[in-house]
């Protein structure tokens, strides 16, 4: 028998003093009794306001782990599985989304690039999450206001010429300025950064003049790889969706300090035509 009523539900006066079928008549009659449709045993409803010691964390039991041999191995030692990611962002999402007062539900990840618009227009930081991950090798800053023009890095798996590995990335989700893009290529300097990538939702508002400011920090090469790398480059995040992505050589998996097994045919090919 319960020892306390939740709010909504009157304490009778006479309650030491019924038999225990008028207390679980009682019960029943006030909505407190759940009755199991495949069981006979009636079970007492809890509430948090009357209940006793900490709160049951979530279980996930719907989602099987990651096996060894699937598609989805990227090569870092604690991946998720992309259902379980989906199911974190879309509660996150929402959550944020209904505390701020927007009535729109993101379904999991951006599947589109009219879902991708719409997540960088009503929750910024959740597009530069994205964003950054969308790229092999970048890590999103947890630090996103203040972060010194900073959004993302990354490291490439092979320096460059002059000795530099470091990637950067800037993320805007406002129609990119002259003074934000000059500012990022300051970054880039100031950080002595192998590269830079200059991220926006769409290609619009990426003027001629931009891609010209861009263009005065050059170009990159590696030992063993005659491809040229742009220092700086902008980066459209739809294009992904048509399998456009930004033009960087390999880069490091944090996780395991090695290649991405995506890149392993690249490195193979670059090692076959290029070295001795």
């Amino acid at each position: 028998m319960p020892g306390t009523f939740p709010d909504h539900v009157t304490k009778p006066v006479n309650w030491d003093a019924m038999s225990i079928r008028q207390k679980l008549d009682y019960l029943d009659s006030v909505g407190l009794m759940y009755w199991p449709p495949k069981r006979t045993v009636p079970q007492f409803k809890r509430y948090l306001s009357t209940s006793k010691g900490a709160v049951m964390n979530d279980m996930i039991l719907d989602v099987s782990p990651l096996s060894a041999h699937s598609k989805e191995k990227i090569g870092f030692p604690t991946q998720k599985r992309m259902a379980l990611l989906e199911r974190f962002i879309k509660a996150i999402a929402e959550d944020r989304m209904s505390k701020a007062g927007i009535p729109v539900a993101i379904d999991g990840i951006p599947k589109d690039p009219s879902q991708l618009l719409e997540l960088a227009k009503t929750n910024p930081f959740a597009f530069e999450s994205f964003a950054m991950e969308s790229i092999l090798g970048l890590v999103d800053n947890k630090v996103q206001r203040g972060d010194g023009g900073i959004d993302g890095r990354g490291f490439l798996l092979n320096k460059t010429s002059e000795g530099k590995d470091l990637v950067i990335a800037q993320v805007t989700t406002s129609k990119p300025s002259m003074d934000k893009v000059k500012a990022f290529a300051q970054t880039i300097r100031t950080n002595e950064a192998a590269a830079g990538v200059f991220i926006t939702p769409a290609g619009e508002g990426w003027t001629q003049g931009l891609e010209e400011v861009a263009g005065e920090l050059g170009a990159f090469q590696q030992e063993y790889n005659p491809e040229e790398y742009p220092v700086m480059q902008h980066w459209a995040a739809e294009k992904q969706y048509n399998a456009v992505w930004p033009k960087l050589p390999p880069r490091v998996n944090i996780h395991t300090e090695k290649a991405f097994p995506q890149d392993n045919l690249l490195l193979a090919k670059i090692t076959k035509e290029n070295i001795p």
